[in-house]
């Protein structure tokens, strides 16, 4: 809707952003979407292309609620599946490739998708908007008991349907263990997971969300790629870059332990010839 849309506006960021930062790996491209008796039919094929979020999509996505048929596809079609994800949600990779394959246990698990969930959906991201932009301007006119009963069973119903959004989406925290170390990240890899995450943001007038990589705690963030919440910071930081050297000069050691010179393992590396002859005549542990 236009008017749900247009009060985007009114809840932009001190930088004049309505778009929240969403920190994902990307959406899954479909090869094609086509309209079959009120449902959205995905094809996916390899090789895989992803998109990531951009300014103006949770705009768009608010436009649904009234669209017409070919208005969902061509928003599908560019942003992929509202809640489906041809990813596998333990592996990552790629699962089904053609939908209209689907069985009804698909049917069930959301293979493909009905246009009117599309437009209740948007609907329902609307109406979030429209309370938000309600409590936040009656509450600087009134402060009657009747209001702030009203105004509390509001707040209620927008932080219900957020919630159920982010769960119904899967938008959950993903731990990656790989050859230099863990990570734990936020796992949003379906378009309504962006958007619900967007709207958490947009609503609660925050920048960004992120997850510590030092204490792996969920932080707010200012809008920037960040690493460390406030509280682990500057000595997180350090410990890491202290971590990551101590493997570098390890591993110019070993090379060098089997027989590669020092130019070689600098190359290699990509650190200065110099530090790297240091490292490697130095005595005792890194």
């Amino acid at each position: 809707m236009r008017q749900s849309e247009s009060l985007l506006d009114r809840f932009a960021t001190a930088e004049a952003r309505v778009d929240r930062t969403v920190i994902t790996g990307g959406l899954i491209v479909p090869a094609s979407v086509q309209v079959l008796d009120g449902q959205l039919h995905f094809t996916f094929s390899q090789p895989v292309r992803t998109r990531k979020p951009r300014p103006g999509m949770l705009a768009r996505f608010l436009r649904l609620a009234d669209a017409t048929d070919d208005q969902i596809r061509k928003y599908s079609q560019y942003w992929g599946a509202l809640y489906f994800s041809p990813l596998s949600a333990i592996t990552n990779e790629l699962e089904t490739t053609d939908t209209r394959r689907a069985t009804s246990f698909d049917a069930i698990m959301a293979r493909f998708e009905s246009l009117e969930t599309w437009r209740s959906s948007s609907e329902e991201m609307g109406k979030v908007l429209r309370l938000a932009h309600e409590i936040e301007t009656d509450d600087k006119k009134r402060s009657d008991a009747t209001w702030r009963e009203q105004a509390k069973q509001m707040r209620q119903d927008i932080e219900q349907t957020i919630n159920r959004s982010l769960l119904t989406s899967s938008v959950r925290p993903e731990f990656i263990l790989g050859e230099r170390g863990s990570a734990i990240r936020l796992r949003v890899n379906t378009l309504r997971g962006i958007l619900s995450v967007q709207m958490m943001l947009v609503v609660g007038r925050k920048n960004g969300i992120a997850i510590c990589g030092s204490c792996a705690y969920p932080f707010e963030t200012d809008g920037k790629r960040k690493v460390y919440c406030e509280e682990c910071g500057l000595a997180a930081a350090q410990r890491a870059a202290s971590k990551k050297l101590y493997r570098t000069i390890l591993l110019a050691r070993s090379r060098y332990a089997r027989g590669e010179s020092p130019d070689e393992i600098a190359v290699a590396i990509g650190r200065p010839i110099q530090r790297v002859k240091g490292w490697l005549h130095a005595k005792g542990k890194p």
